[in-house]
């Protein structure tokens, strides 16, 4: 702190004396110690001069606020005086002052891999598959969607030109239609392991209208090792066989099958049993279970097709065909631009209409305009005074239907919001849209995306994990573990509840196959359904849950430093620090006599030796151990090795003896403000596209102290920010 002090004593005399009397006296007590007088720990000296590090300080406000320093062993400031110190902080060197608060400015932002794919099927009822055709988002602050970071290549721009030909001629047909009616059911494929060995998968789908219909199953039998012996499956809809076959090794191939039914309107199951126990090293898939039909109706036009030509056909008469094709182009430009099409742009499309050799190919050429056009593949906000830092104004309401539909649902507003924004009424009826938006099936989109990246369970999926050391880690279980904790976040969303149970549940989400791999009492069934957790299993709540502990473990082995360094940046938002260079890895330390430590725990003690390490590792080791009992796919240990017995007792930086993964979900769970405060930050970055900067203090604290007084509930913490001004206003771009 020194250092920065000094600096504020040369470059903000204003502020000297008060800093000079008041505040330096209080770091020589308790930070010199550590940091001061030629001392350097977590490389934070204070009595260096050097120019003034805002992030320098907001480490030392993380930690005082926090409780993380001084160390527990140390003599501890009063709360009066950490007080002070913090108020000093805030007032003095982040310069922040919440009667007059800066709201900050947001990159204007490309579409993302996930929006332009939820924004396209919502737009034109075309699925385009982003991830095959998109090169990876880059990241910042944690999430894909931060404005800074999502640039335009040339490349990137080709593809957009060639994926917008791609969707439109998904989404029109030239001519009159060949497509036959579709109805296809391929609704949650589960997955349940029988004790035999066997391996039992169900489809359930609903037929609108009853009629004859082509059941279609779709199978991949492979082999990731040399294939003996034989594998069979046997397939039922709703009880009636349709077929059982045997496979012998023929290489790697693609079965499809094709069944002629008539079917009844309503659900219908089918039932597949794979049985690989008389057989080694083969591999089951099922790609696709589908029901085509009904057959025999005449060809009608695909959705897509219809939303577009919304009046049908082209009239005859021209005048008639420049009045409908306006009113397509009006229609789908306005969503597409997220605010109404301007007269000129309207022309301009107008006018690629006239070059196709037909009407629907001239609005197709005008279609690929749009989906190309700056005002498509990027968010943009109007303001009057854009060049002036200091010019704050409200978000106009369209800015703010696009704010709120692409942090709710990652796409575009429906028309009912920009209806609401259209007249002027967004803001005065925002509760009532954000209810309406919340209880929408496309809200299960925020959920997958805001957790798979918050808490990382999109990662579960595709890490790897040597699977011939943990075969039980199948590609059926890793969804089932990123499941697991989505719909935990879910439920506490949907229901209200208390952010904190994402900490402390006594409960959890499990179907048969979970609970059996948790090794959990018997769960019935296979959809994923709440269950209570017995009392003495170590479960509840994400620390406890796969998909954490497999995304911060190693290919072969736990990672407890990985452990500590997530709980500390997404549990407490806390992150030490990056590691100096040069430090060695854990796995070449060796005890004085040369020889490789015995186990992680003795590997981590004698990585900490090293000063460079001290520091930052004496806040993350602790509580890793504590997670140790967990084995690299989640599943209870008690030992680690050659049956060595598992340590997991610690030593919190906060002075906390704990003696496993209970004892650490307790002491989290009574600090609630910490995790209130890293979890709206969270959700606070996600939702405007930016990082957060000293300025958006008051918004945070405001939501927090709102959180702590009204028992942490989710709408709480969900409202806080749509009220907030970060979310509400911006100021123009350039230095303040």
């Amino acid at each position: 702190m020194q250092r920065l002090l000094l600096t504020l004593c040369v470059c903000l005399p204003a502020f000297a004396n008060a800093a000079e009397s008041d505040i330096k006296p209080l770091l020589v007590k308790y930070c010199y110690g550590c940091h001061g007088d030629g001392n350097e720990r977590g490389d934070v000296m204070l009595d260096k001069g050097k120019e003034m590090d805002a992030k320098l300080w907001q480490r030392v406000y993380d930690a005082l606020d926090n409780d993380i320093m001084p160390p527990a062993k140390k003599p501890q400031p009063s709360v009066t005086e950490r007080a002070r110190i913090a108020s000093w902080i805030e007032r003095d060197v982040f310069r922040v002052d919440c009667k007059a608060p800066d709201p900050g400015r947001v990159t204007t932002r490309r579409l993302n891999r996930q929006e332009y794919r939820n924004t396209v099927r919502d737009l034109l009822g075309v699925d385009f598959d982003t991830a095959e055709e998109f090169p990876p988002d880059d990241t910042g602050y944690g999430f894909d969607n931060i404005g800074d970071v999502l640039n335009l290549s040339p490349v990137l721009m080709e593809k957009y030109f060639n994926a917008a030909a791609q969707v439109v001629k998904k989404a029109v047909v030239f001519g009159k239609p060949t497509v036959p009616r579709v109805a296809i059911g391929r609704g949650g494929l589960k997955t349940v392991d029988e004790a035999t060995g066997k391996v039992t998968l169900e489809a359930r789908f609903k037929l609108a209208v009853a009629g004859k219909y082509q059941v279609q199953l779709a199978m991949s039998v492979s082999s990731f090792d040399p294939w003996t012996g034989k594998a069979s499956f046997t397939a039922d809809l709703d009880g009636e066989r349709l077929t059982a076959k045997t496979y012998s090794y023929d290489g790697i191939k693609v079965y499809r099958y094709d069944f002629p039914r008539a079917l009844a309107a309503g659900s219908h199951t089918v039932r597949l049993v794979l049985d690989t126990t008389a057989a080694k090293g083969v591999a089951f898939n099922v790609d696709e279970v589908a029901a085509k039909g009904p057959l025999g109706l005449p060809p009608e036009y695909p959705e897509s097709h219809k939303r577009v030509f919304f009046k049908g056909a082209a009239p005859v008469a021209e005048a008639d065909q420049r009045d409908y094709a306006a009113e397509i182009l009006d229609r789908i430009a306005t969503r597409a631009f997220r605010r109404p099409v301007d007269a000129a742009t309207r022309e301009r499309l107008l006018a690629l209409t006239r070059t196709g050799a037909s009407f629907e190919e001239g609005i197709a050429q005008a279609l690929q305009a749009v989906l190309v056009s700056p005002r498509f593949l990027f968010r943009t906000e109007t303001q009057p005074r854009p060049n002036d830092p200091n010019a704050v104004h409200p978000v106009d309401e369209f800015s703010l239907a696009s704010r709120l539909s692409y942090w709710l649902w990652t796409s575009l507003p429906d028309q009912q919001l920009l209806d609401v924004a259209a007249a002027g009424k967004l803001r005065a009826n925002l509760r009532a849209e954000v209810k309406r938006m919340m209880a929408d099936p496309k809200a299960d989109r925020f959920v997958a995306d805001f957790v798979g990246q918050w808490l990382q369970t999109r990662d579960v999926e595709g890490i790897f994990i040597n699977n011939r050391r943990y075969p039980e880690l199948t590609a059926t279980m890793r969804k089932l573990l990123r499941t697991e904790t989505e719909m935990s976040f879910a439920h506490i969303m949907r229901e209200d509840r208390d952010v904190m149970e994402l900490l402390t549940a006594d409960y959890t989400f499990l179907n048969a196959q979970l609970a059996r791999f948790y090794r959990l009492p018997a769960v019935e069934g296979l959809e994923m359904r709440k269950v209570q957790v017995p009392a003495g299993s170590h479960r509840g709540g994400i620390l406890s849950q796969g998909s954490f502990l497999v995304v911060t473990s190693n290919p072969t082995r736990t990672s407890p430093v990985k452990r500590g360094l997530f709980v500390l940046d997404n549990i407490l938002g806390t992150p030490p620090p990056p590691p100096p260079p040069d430090i060695p890895n854990l796995e070449d330390a060796k005890n004085k006599d040369g020889q490789e430590p015995a186990t992680l725990r003795e590997q981590l003690e004698l990585h900490r030796a090293n000063p460079a390490c001290a520091n930052c590792h004496a806040r993350m080791d602790p509580i890793g151990l504590a997670l140790e009992n967990f084995s690299l796919i989640g599943q209870w240990r008690e030992t680690e090795g050659d049956d060595i017995p598992i340590d997991p007792r610690g030593e919190l930086v906060t002075g906390e003896t704990i003696s496993g993964v209970d004892d650490l979900r307790r002491i989290l769970g009574s600090r609630k403000a910490p995790f209130y405060r890293a979890s709206t930050r969270k959700l606070m970055t996600y939702a405007l596209g930016r990082g957060l900067e000293t300025y958006d203090k008051c918004a945070v604290e405001a939501i927090v102290q709102k959180m702590v007084t009204t028992g942490g509930r989710f709408s709480t913490m969900l409202e806080g920010v749509i009220d907030s001004v970060p979310f509400q206003m911006r100021r123009g771009d350039g230095k303040r």
